[in-house]
This record gives structure tokens, sequence and C-alpha cells, in this order.
């Protein structure tokens, strides 16, 4: 399969880099990590308005609701480009939720997302992220207006903001959507975090000098980045074919768990790997390799970890005949 983006996706890619990225994106992450939180109560913060300017809250809508009419593959490379930047928006579960909204729920919060004037979360398990900011909950086949539901309020060391909603459903069409998008747009985060942690520390071991020589010159070194860039590769790859055959209504749970492995097991090696190639700055909380691990490991957790997945395609395998 040939995952290169065509004109229009470039252009998407574009667009999300050019709002979501740069030193605006780390000021409002310093923000948040000190407790000043963007806020999602009645002003909306000016990245947010930007992404609804610019089309991008509706890039899954379709566009008899005003947006912009693509699938979860151009949702994925939007999210990419949030993991690039390490900025904490509810992106992923307004994106997702919206494209796993049942019928009769999509006249009345399609348009109010399109806009920017609606955030969206799907209760896929008992602690949901962004509960408490988000506008509706999907709860199995049913969006219910936050006003509506009882949401205990839940800590987090990321400092991501998470509820318990009363009315939890396991069950459900919608939910079962959500949930298959959801993967997909952590392992493209994955790709995005991974790849800027990486090209972060190419930087770094350039102008790091030991012995009057960069230490990037160092076979070890050398030989640490090329492993953690093969781990980028198969991230990016696996989470773009789970992406594709989900876009094109094609099955697609083998691909979704190999996918949710390597984001999972490939994402900690290269964060990892990014960590002990900086030494001690790479500890540093002012240092932006920080927001990467952290976020890197998140999405990890949230994932399941490697394990998990290497049992379920084992499970797989074993049933299916090849």
């Amino acid at each position: 399969m040939d995952f290169a983006l065509n004109d229009e996706q470039l252009e998407l890619q574009g667009l999300a880099k050019q709002i979501l990225g740069g030193e605006r994106a780390v000021r409002a992450s310093e923000r948040q990590r000190a407790g000043r939180t963007w806020g999602l109560g009645a002003e909306r913060p000016k990245m947010w308005k930007e992404l609804a300017a610019a089309g991008l809250l509706g890039v899954g809508v379709p566009e008899q609701y005003g947006g912009l009419g693509y699938g979860i593959f151009e949702v994925c490379i939007v999210l990419e480009e949030q993991g690039r930047a390490a900025v904490d928006l509810p992106l992923l579960p307004t994106l997702v939720t919206a494209l796993a909204l049942p019928d009769v729920a999509k006249d009345e919060w399609l348009p109010r997302v399109v806009a920017g004037e609606a955030v969206l979360t799907a209760a896929l398990e008992d602690v949901v992220p962004y509960a408490n900011e988000a506008d509706a909950i999907l709860i199995g086949d049913r969006l219910v207006a936050r006003a509506d539901l009882d949401v205990t309020p839940v800590e987090t060391t990321s400092g991501t903001p998470h509820g318990v909603p009363r009315g939890f459903v396991r069950g459900g069409h919608a939910k079962i959507r959500a949930e298959r998008f959801w993967t997909a747009g952590l392992c493209a985060m994955q790709a995005g975090v991974t790849e800027e942690a990486l090209r972060i520390t190419a930087e770094y071991t350039k102008d790091r000098k030991q012995f009057d020589k960069p230490i990037a010159s160092f076979q070890a070194v050398g030989q640490r980045a090329a492993d953690a860039y093969i781990d980028v590769q198969a991230i990016k790859l696996t989470a773009q074919q789970a992406a594709w055959l989900l876009s094109e209504g094609l099955p697609a749970d083998d691909e979704l768990a190999i996918a949710k492995f390597w984001a999972a097991e490939g994402g900690q090696r290269v964060v990892h790997a990014a960590q002990h190639l900086h030494g001690g700055i790479g500890v540093d909380l002012d240092y932006p390799l920080h927001r990467y691990f952290t976020l890197a490991k998140q999405i990890e957790l949230s994932l399941g970890g490697a394990t998990e997945q290497l049992v379920k395609i084992g499970q797989n395998l074993a049933v299916q005949p090849r």
C-alpha cells in the first residue's frame, strides 16, 4: 500500500502543523502543567478558535453539517500533528466521537463541533478523558449532554482532566466505532510524539560534544538513534495502515492490534532512547523532551500496553488460518 499523502492531505497536514506547532503550543502545555487550565467553559482558547476557523474541527464531519467531509485517515493526519506539538487539547475525543455519532445526534451536535462550540468525548472505559469539560459524552449508543450527567472528577499525573460519569454502558455500535477510531487516533498521535522526540534528540547529539567531538559521531549513539528511527517508522506505518483500512470500511481489528503494539512497545523504546542520549538534561521539566516522554507514556498506558496486544495478535493468528 502507498500511504503517500495527496495534495489535499498535505495541505491539511501543513495547516494543522501551522496552528498546533511552534512556541505557542509549548507555552499552552506549560500553563496546563502549572495548573492554569485552558478552560473549556464560556471562553474558548485562541488555538481552539483557530482550529475551528480553519475547518480542522470538522475534518471528519460530512459536508452537509459544515465539515470537510473526510474520514478517519485525515483525522489521524491532524492528530499526528497534535502529537508532534505535544499540546494538550481535546482534539482526539472530539474528532473521533464526531465520527462515531449516531444519526439522531448529528443534526444537533455536528454543526456545533465544526464551529468550535462543542467538545465531545466517549465513555470507552469507566474513566473518561475530558468528562467534566466536554459538552456531551457518548455513552453506549446515546450522546448525553454533560449537564444531564453526574460526573466525578479524577486526578491524573499528566494533568489531562478525566472523570467517571454515572450510567456507564459497555455495549453499543456507536461505542465500538468510537473505540476503533480512538485507538487509531492514539497510534497516530504516538507517531507524531516519537518522530519529534527523535528529531529533538538528533539536534542535541549533533551539538553536544565530548572529547571535542559531537556525540552523534559515536557508534553507540548512532546505533541507538538508528534503532529508534526504525521504531518510529514502524509506529507510523502500522498506524497509517490501520487508519486506512478503517477509512475504507475494511476489517481492521488485527491491524489495530498491531498498531497498538508498535505504538506502545516502540513508543516507550523511542522516548527512553531519547532520554538516555540526552543524559541529565532529558529529565529537566523545562526542557521540551519531558513533555514528549510523559505523553508517550500516557498513550502507551491508554492503549493497554504491548503485552496485551501481543496476546490478542497471537490469539487471532491461532484461530485464523493463513
